[in-house]
């Protein structure tokens, strides 16, 4: 018992532990993802802000030149496309600001998800443990059930055993109160019968004083029988009889005294039999009541260890609960995690989509000569300003892609970015004529 309320206490702990870590994990996470979600935003609203500022420049520029009716070789881009070189660079790293910090976070993201992962198979192991601790609680409350109704019928038959002891006791009393009444009965008419055998005793004696003086008289009476024709014969017959019924009388007496007494020994030993057996069923009501005792505590000690092991049930239940709370809690922060990964993922997709495109259009512009190095024909330099024209319309049209990616919710964020204003056009004052006709070759203008 002390064994399963220690290994539940300890889960709990571990429980409570689980619940700390996750907490600081989604601290650090929130701090951590943050931090570079923030960053991320920041150089995307620079980035947005740059291209926007850039964009509108060169739409400027390009109905700048729309609106030049001259001769178009006479314009000089070069400062144009200097500016664009430096402005695009300024873009191109908001761009791999972002990309840095969009890889940041989908690591920081990933490690999380790593970290809340571990915990959910800690939490897992949790469960096990206290699915196998339920379980035992479980064989135990149902033991302790069943020693409980042992006890408590073992305690009923003591019980019902006193109770028949006592029964008993009442019974043998009541034996011994009849016997004893009947003995004393017995005595009484013992005591009589041996007062009716003196009285008799003395009679007797009485009646041998006069039957000596009728032994006379019989004596007498036989002599004169002849005389007296018979008549002193009845006499003598008559002391006779009245002495032998006498002694008669004394006889009945003592044997009936003999009757009594055997029957008052009888009673006596049946009395003193009961007595014992008294005594014994006292012994024997005192050990059960010592049982009941016994029994009575074992089934108080059932019924704590019943008590005890449904509160460890509830317990491990409520835990199960909080297990499952926090196993909830650990599955929709993955789910929310892995949402947030897809969101950076895609971010970082368009990040590098983008970055690309701008390079692309950087690494097209390349160094320009000035108006006074200009040796090329009219050809080649109306060439030259049509690739650069057109340079900045995909250039325009690439940045004006670009919008919205720091969100819908920067774009009413003020830029604080550089606002330099992309050079006014150029025009050179004496173009140099092109004598050698390889610059005649057509360029290509991707």
């Amino acid at each position: 018992m002390d064994d399963l309320e220690s290994k539940v206490a300890s889960i709990e702990d571990d429980l409570r532990k689980y619940r700390q870590r996750l907490q600081v994990l989604e601290a650090d996470a929130q701090k951590s993802v943050g931090d570079q979600t923030q960053s991320l935003r920041d150089a995307l609203t620079n980035g947005d802000g740059e291209a926007h500022h850039v964009s509108t420049e060169i739409q400027l520029c390009l109905a700048d030149i729309e609106s030049h009716t001259g001769d178009t070789t006479a314009i000089d881009l070069a400062p144009q496309m200097t500016w664009l070189t430096t402005r695009l660079g300024t873009i191109i790293t908001n761009l791999e600001t972002a990309q840095s910090c969009a890889e940041t976070a989908i690591g920081c993201v990933s490690e999380y998800t790593y970290s809340i992962i571990d915990v959910s198979h800690e939490i897992a192991d949790s469960r096990t443990q206290l699915n196998d601790a339920e379980g035992k609680c479980e064989v135990l409350a149902q033991t302790a059930k069943s020693d409980l109704e042992t006890s408590e019928s073992v305690l009923r038959y003591t019980q019902a055993k006193i109770s028949s002891t006592e029964r008993d006791i009442r019974s043998k009393s009541s034996e011994i109160s009849s016997k004893l009444s009947r003995s004393n009965t017995l005595n009484s008419q013992v005591s009589a019968k041996n007062q009716q055998i003196r009285d008799a005793e003395r009679r007797v004696e009485k009646k041998k004083d006069r039957a000596l003086i009728k032994t006379g008289i019989g004596i007498f009476g036989v002599l004169m029988a002849p005389v007296s024709g018979g008549a002193s014969l009845l006499l003598t017959a008559g002391a006779a009889a009245g002495t032998a019924v006498n002694m008669v009388d004394i006889s009945d007496l003592k044997k009936d005294i003999r009757q009594k007494n055997s029957a008052i020994n009888d009673l006596q030993r049946d009395i003193a039999q009961a007595r014992r057996d008294i005594s014994l069923l006292e012994s024997q009501k005192e050990r059960l009541e010592s049982r009941v005792k016994e029994h009575a505590a074992d089934a108080s000690y059932q019924r704590r260890r019943q008590e005890d092991y449904r509160t460890r049930i509830a317990d491990t239940k409520r835990v199960k609960e909080e297990i499952t709370t926090l196993d909830e809690y650990a599955a929709a922060t993955i789910a929310t995690i892995e949402e947030s990964r897809r969101e950076l993922q895609k971010a970082k997709a368009r990040l590098d989509e983008c970055s690309a495109t701008v390079k692309e259009h950087a690494a097209q512009l390349q160094p320009v000569r000035g108006a006074a190095e200009r040796t090329a024909g009219k050809k080649q330099l109306q060439r030259d300003f049509e690739r650069r024209r057109k340079l900045l319309e995909s250039v325009s049209g690439a940045l004006g892609g670009m919008r919205g990616l720091a969100g819908s919710e920067t774009q009413a964020i003020e830029w604080h970015g550089d606002v330099d204003a992309m050079p006014k056009l150029v025009l050179v004052v004496q173009p140099v004529q092109d004598t050698n006709p390889e610059n005649d070759l057509p360029l290509n203008i991707e």
